[in-house]
């Protein structure tokens, strides 16, 4: 995670739309030549070892399962959160 501050939740509602059902993670709006509204958002990095998807927003690289849960439960985590089952890619 950056240490940037992280956008607010609206911010990330605003530019982003979470499937619960499918865990895709897409914008809502057209960003630049990549990041087309409609479009999967992230991008694959390494982090401590292991493949996560991550999302620039604002400047800011965040975890594509934090931004989920932001999105899902209108709050960013105050403590850490990880897969269950270890596929930081799902």
């Amino acid at each position: 995670m950056s240490t940037k501050k992280l956008p607010s939740v609206c911010r990330i509602k605003e530019l982003l739309e979470y499937n619960a059902e499918t865990g895709k993670i897409t914008w809502r709006v057209r960003r630049n030549q990549y990041a087309l509204a409609g479009s999967e958002a992230g991008c694959i990095s390494d982090c401590r070892g292991k493949s996560y998807l991550r999302i620039r927003v604002d400047d800011v690289m965040i975890m594509a399962h934090w931004v989920a849960w932001a999105i899902h439960h209108g709050e960013w985590l105050t403590t850490g959160i990880d897969h269950i089952d270890g596929n930081g890619l799902n």
